[in-house]
């Protein structure tokens, strides 16, 4: 098939996407997405890997590009024939080093700032669900902070030095967060592959690099452990705010961005009940309240305005004082997640049954239709029961009271 916008509008979609290649045009394709968009690539081998370059979704601009792609690969094919022929010969004037073809990175104007802040804009905040938004503008920031002042930030980028820069960056991450260091690679994966499918960057420089193997966190507080810890928190200077925020995780089994995302108009103090309206699972999660958990978030709410999260502080900060309090504890180093596998724990240990465990950590009820079932009754009173149940163990611990 020859490329024009007749044949071009011949190519319906499928199920799935898929490449037609023109005739005579070596790697010159056109990628037909599911939903019939249809976009322009050079595809061709570099180190027996395919890659694929976007050259937009103009057939006359996209052709240019190939064209110019082609030229270049033209001349380092002269000059490696030339170099072979001077060696050939035995020729003893030097050959000049070959040079690979530059592949720009960005289209002209575009930088890996004005890409994270498009992609954001454009993409993140309108399609994913509030708290997955949050994590991937949290996770590009870091990514701008981190690299502030190198080549990847401040200098015209070709993909393969990108990709080096990158690769060596979140490797060094790796050996101390692998699960960071592979949220922070998915994140700029995403952030690249959109910025190909709207024409900001020729290919994604995140492709080759792997994928670590994460090792599934277990840890968890024993009834030793837990008295320690808060004993530490009640006794150092680490903020009482923070310090309730915790007992109230533990309390509740929230996660950290749930709890620090409590406002004062969340709580409905007359039903007994707590909304947490931003959720991982994007799904609204009621808390019911008990007399511990109205008490901690009674003291925490004095005094403070409308509007304004209970707990000031951030994700960071919790997890900087849960590893400063178990150190100085004697303890095993803990996160806030680890007082959240201890909730669910001692629910088990309590024996609450699975469905309601579930439906305290608000996890997805499946797609089977037993738990479809489950998800139509919301539980409040066997949660509270739950809850009461684990207020009263946390108590006999002599681990939760004391701000």
């Amino acid at each position: 098939m020859l490329f024009t916008p007749q044949s071009i509008g011949t190519l319906a979609a499928r199920p799935y996407p898929y490449f037609q290649i023109e005739d005579g045009s070596p790697g010159f394709a056109v990628k037909i997405q599911k939903t019939g968009s249809k976009s322009f690539f050079y595809r061709r081998k570099e180190k027996s890997r395919r890659v694929d370059i976007s050259l937009g979704d103009d057939l006359e601009l996209a052709r240019i590009k190939y064209a110019a792609l082609k030229a270049q690969e033209g001349v380092l094919l002269e000059r490696q024939q030339s170099a072979a022929f001077d060696l050939a010969l035995g020729a003893t004037i030097a050959t000049p080093a070959l040079q690979q073809p530059a592949n720009p990175l960005f289209y002209t104007g575009v930088t890996f700032r004005s890409l994270a802040a498009r992609f954001t804009a454009e993409h993140v905040i309108p399609n994913l669900r509030p708290a997955t938004a949050r994590n991937y503008a949290i996770y590009l920031a870091k990514v701008q902070r981190d690299l502030a002042g190198t080549a990847f930030l401040t200098e015209p980028l070709f993909v393969d030095a990108a990709r080096q820069e990158l690769k060596t960056y979140i490797h060094r991450m790796k050996a101390d967060t692998p699960v960071q260091a592979n949220r922070i690679r998915e994140t700029l994966s995403s952030c690249f592959k959109w910025g190909t499918y709207e024409d900001l960057c020729y290919a994604s420089p995140v492709y080759g690099i792997r994928v670590f193997k994460e090792t599934p966190r277990t840890r968890r507080f024993t009834q030793s452990e837990l008295p320690a810890f808060f004993k530490v928190l009640r006794e150092g200077n680490y903020g009482w705010r923070p310090a309730h925020c915790l007992r109230l995780i533990l309390a509740t089994g929230l996660r950290a961005s749930e709890a620090l995302g409590i406002k004062p108009e969340h709580i409905q103090w007359e039903a007994g009940t707590l909304l947490i309206p931003d959720t991982k699972g994007g799904t609204p999660l009621v808390v019911p309240l008990v007399p511990l958990t109205k008490q901690l978030l009674q003291e925490a709410v004095a005094g403070l305005p409308s509007g304004q999260p209970v707990f000031q502080t951030s994700v960071f900060g919790l997890r900087q004082i849960s590893t400063r309090a178990s150190k100085k504890a004697g303890i095993t180093s803990c996160s806030t997640h680890d007082l959240r596998r201890t909730f669910a724990t001692l629910l088990g240990e309590l024996g609450v049954s699975v469905p309601v465990i579930s439906r305290c950590l608000n996890h997805s009820t499946g797609s089977s239709v037993t738990t479809r079932v489950y998800a139509l009754h919301d539980m409040l009173d066997e949660k509270r029961e739950a809850l009461r149940t684990v207020a009263d163990k946390l108590l006999s611990f002599g681990c939760i009271g004391g701000g």
